[in-house]
């Protein structure tokens, strides 16, 4: 989460130092808007929350493959095929 942000504030922070510093531009660091009642109720919502479908441990049993064998497919070596013998 916020990743995107990690990197992006320090970016917009210089920029806007170097804005504000600029003469031309300096009175915009202290304005400031407005946001009426109905926008702040329109923005009020609670925080995101990912809801889990199912559980792996439950597709495993209905196919009945244990969590072990399933995790040990996962990083098992492929076989070599005939092609990949001629590369090396």
């Amino acid at each position: 989460y916020g990743q995107g942000a990690y990197s992006a504030l320090p970016v917009c922070a210089y920029f806007f130092q170097d804005v504000f510093k600029d003469s031309k531009y300096s009175y915009l660091e202290n304005l400031s808007f407005n946001i009426s009642d109905s926008i702040k109720s329109n923005l009020d919502c609670s925080d995101f929350e990912e809801t889990v479908r199912f559980k792996l441990k439950d597709v495993l049993e209905k196919d009945d493959v244990s969590i072990g064998d399933f995790i040990k497919s996962i990083f098992r070596r492929k076989k070599k095929t005939d092609d990949e013998d001629d590369n090396d």
